[in-house]
């Protein structure tokens, strides 16, 4: 879970809108790339929930769930494949681009497809992969392929992509981790 640190709202939601029109204009298909790394597995035992089944429940994820809800291929992704990674934003990230609901009504999908990683990248994998650009293997309708770059501030703050700060890490669900 994690939400912007010290980036406009404004431009955040106007970059990420570009990106998910420009991509749109590609429309492929969801399939993996290539093997992903050997990653560590989720701290936590026995989880009990899919991913969508805790993101769902969480309301401080309630505008990510709804993207979720808005497409049945995320949803069926989110809960029926393993060994995925979901950094999802929380309410207070996604309240800007959500503003102009209609602007973004047709995109929602590809939201949650540019925040989906194939492997299990838990706090420790991303902690040790400071600096280097992680590429996804799953690419939305767009054919983007999802890239993230973890760095670990002086202060010991995970950011992802230099702005990101994430609050929240290794929730375990029974399909990969959040």
């Amino acid at each position: 879970v994690y939400q912007p640190q010290g980036l406009s709202w404004t431009f955040a939601a106007a970059m990420l809108l570009l990106v998910v029109i420009g991509g749109l204009l590609f429309w492929g298909q969801l399939h993996p790339a290539q093997s992903p790394p050997a990653l560590s597995s989720p701290q936590q035992s026995d989880p009990v929930a899919n991913i969508y089944e805790i993101i769902s429940a969480d309301e401080n994820l309630s505008l990510f769930a709804e993207a979720v809800e808005s497409s049945n291929w995320a949803k069926d992704v989110l809960q029926n494949r393993d060994d995925i990674t979901i950094f999802v934003p929380t309410n207070d990230a996604l309240e800007p681009l959500f503003s102009d609901y209609e602007a973004i009504q047709d995109h929602l999908e590809e939201l949650v497809f540019l925040h989906l990683m194939d492997g299990v990248w838990d706090q420790n994998a991303l902690m040790a992969a400071n600096g280097e650009r992680i590429q996804s293997q799953w690419r939305g309708r767009s054919n983007y392929g999802n890239t993230i770059t973890p760095e670990l501030t002086s202060n010991n703050t995970l950011l992802l992509n230099d702005y990101a700060q994430v609050i929240e890490a290794d929730i375990a669900a029974t399909n990969g981790i959040i």
